[in-house]
């Protein structure tokens, strides 16, 4: 009779954990609906009421993620009815910040023009300066820097006009220089899109120039055509994700792009260009995910575990969350059950000879390569938050995210 009492008892609880599970999927498709609903309202350029009432709990959620993923003036005009009133002057703030931010950054990325054009320098721009132009008005589309590429010959002319235009010379970083004006102006100079090591397919793919096209008035200033632009913004994307996860902006980008170009794309040459990228998977998930959302679809539990995700990342992602990419590629390599505890702590021999070339004929020293990696790990910073990021999460949903991350299919190589 004990033992009866007690599996009706663990049934009760199985059946308790499962109800407030359901009750918390259905919170967070609730939610996601109403901010879908809300940018999708911003990028139109509508404002009104939503259609279905928010609470102050559902308008704090909101803001929190609009500040995270960089779209304050989408997602705070669709909500400022249903905030407090003791921070409708901050939100409001935020909006107006962020629009003197766009104009400043537009007409200083045309002032670098003007000048690159006056000195001969072979110039383009990219990111958000091109999309800004995209978008129904640009203040919608926020952006950090002003991305360019230019050729590595004229990387002194460049310094020099950045320079006399005000500009200091900050750190180089892989294949871009950092140019800095108080408060906030940020310019990268590029001289390659991508890593020849890193990013071998889409480096391959885009160091053929002669796809470029001359824009309009312009002898030195060029552009990508539409679908390399695309696949250039899904690389771009693909590269947040792998690395560090990417915010919804993201999503916006292609909703927008998409909807904007797509009679401009040869649908043959997109899909033969993402193939040889390596993206083709992801694109097709992103930009279903994008559409599904926006226009207010129904989600799979699949789309509403990325969407759940790229929420929380906000825009550039988080560092921890690196270690996805990793372990799903060691539970492909490997063939595991996708444990990403015993996966983080004990990579299988494939991955760990990526780490240490010279285990390559020395399977025998995987022991000894597992205790040198923790040693690392320890005066790694990222690492130890990788570690903790691990260490307190559900092993589920650790499953559940090195699922998501090999289903995207993404074989991209570290840094």
């Amino acid at each position: 009779m004990e033992a009866v009492a007690k599996m009706d008892q663990e049934l009760k609880n199985g059946g308790a954990a499962g109800a407030e599970s359901a009750c918390r999927d259905a919170d967070i498709r609730r939610r996601c609906r109403l901010l879908g609903e809300a940018v999708a309202a911003g990028l139109s350029g509508k404002t009104g009421a939503l259609q279905e009432e928010i609470s102050i709990e559902d308008s704090k959620w909101l803001c929190e993620v609009s500040g995270k993923n960089m779209m304050d003036t989408v997602v705070l005009p669709q909500i400022m009815d249903y905030c407090e009133e003791s921070v409708k002057e901050s939100l409001r703030s935020r909006v107006h910040y962020s629009m003197i931010c766009s104009l400043i950054q537009m007409r200083s990325a045309t002032e670098i023009a003007a000048y690159f054009e006056k000195e001969k320098i072979r110039h383009q721009f990219l990111k958000g300066t091109v999309l800004k132009r995209i978008y129904p008005t640009f203040e919608l589309r926020d952006m950090g820097d002003i991305d360019l590429v230019v050729d590595e010959a004229q990387l002194g002319e460049v310094e020099k006009v950045l320079t006399d235009l005000g500009y200091t010379k900050g750190a180089s970083e892989d294949h871009h220089d950092c140019y800095v004006k108080e408060p906030f102006l940020v310019v990268e100079v590029h001289w390659d899109l991508y890593d020849r090591h890193r990013d071998r397919r889409q480096y391959l793919y885009f160091r053929d120039c002669s796809r470029k096209e001359k824009l309009s008035c312009r002898e030195f200033g060029q552009r990508f055509d539409a679908v390399d632009f695309y696949i250039y913004m899904i690389a771009h994307s693909a590269r947040h994700f792998y690395e560090t996860g990417c915010g919804i902006r993201h999503l916006a980008d292609v909703y927008i792009y998409y909807s904007k170009k797509k009679t401009d794309m040869d649908p043959e040459r997109l899909k033969k260009g993402l193939e040889a990228c390596g993206l083709a998977v992801f694109e097709r998930k992103l930009r279903a995910l994008a559409f599904d959302w926006l226009e207010q679809r129904s989600l799979t539990d699949e789309q509403l575990d990325l969407l759940s995700y790229m929420i929380d990342c906000g825009v550039h992602g988080q560092g921890e969350n690196g270690i996805w990419a990793m372990l799903a590629e060691d539970a492909l390599a490997s063939g595991g059950d996708g444990n990403a505890k015993r996966s983080f702590l004990f990579p299988s021999y494939s991955k760990m000879k990526e780490i240490y070339p010279w285990m390559e004929k020395r399977p025998f020293l995987l022991p000894a390569g597992w205790i040198m990696r923790a040693f690392r790990g320890i005066r790694d910073r990222n690492a130890l938050q990788r570690a903790k990021k691990i260490r307190d999460m559900d092993v589920d949903e650790s499953k559940k995210m090195v699922d998501l991350y090999k289903g995207m299919e993404l074989h991209l190589k570290r840094g």
